[in-house]
């Protein structure tokens, strides 16, 4: 009824696989069975083949758009989970990356999209709380492997309506989070198109 759930009195059972309460009703599931993953369609792009397909798909590496190319090899939404490199942010959870549209996407991050009613949205605000030493492996090159954020656990709703529910409310959100980025993002654009042409004097204020 839009008020907290724990607070408003909402019963809470112990989960022995998570050692912890979670709201009554609900279930703890794997990643696994509650997204599929593409990391098999990822294809690797070297400095000078990027530099022979330059265009405006963005080319997505473990923390952020590395480059652009004028190929896509995905098309709609994804989750974008960092592998290797920088794995964590400065508060020790998964680096994860929101995408949409065409793109192209290299080895250094684990694709995600969530299956039947358990969306991409739902797994991207989700896994925002897992800690990344969980999964993380190795001590200099730090790595999450597939195995290991496959089998990472998550509370799901025993009740699908209750996703279906969150979904109608949080689409509108993301929605809008979409045309705002791609309006700044075009914007980056236009700045670092015309910013040299200003400064080099090709280009000039009327006043």
């Amino acid at each position: 009824n839009g008020k907290p759930y724990k607070t408003s009195g909402g019963e809470m059972i112990y989960s022995s696989e998570l050692w912890r309460d979670i709201p009554a009703d609900w279930e703890v599931k794997k990643l696994a069975d509650m997204a599929n993953i593409f990391d098999s369609r990822r294809i690797p792009l070297s400095n000078s083949e990027r530099a022979s397909m330059k265009g405006d798909i963005p080319y997505y590496g473990a923390t952020g758009i590395v480059d652009y190319v004028n190929r896509s090899i995905f098309d709609g939404v994804y989750l974008l989970v960092a592998e290797d490199g920088s794995v964590e942010t400065n508060s020790g959870n998964l680096v994860l990356q929101y995408i949409w549209g065409k793109s192209w996407v290299n080895n250094h991050a684990h694709i995600l999209q969530g299956i039947e009613n358990c969306s991409t949205e739902y797994l991207y605000l989700a896994l925002q709380k897992i800690k990344t030493k969980q999964l993380m492996t190795g001590s200099i090159q730090k790595k999450i492997t597939q195995d290991k954020l496959l089998g990472t656990k998550l509370i799901c709703p025993i009740d699908k309506s209750i996703l279906r529910m969150f979904q109608k409310i949080i689409s509108p959100v993301f929605t809008e989070y979409k045309l705002r980025t791609d309006a700044s993002r075009r914007l980056a654009e236009l700045r670092d198109w015309l910013l040299p042409m200003l400064m080099n004097g090709q280009v000039k204020f009327k006043e």
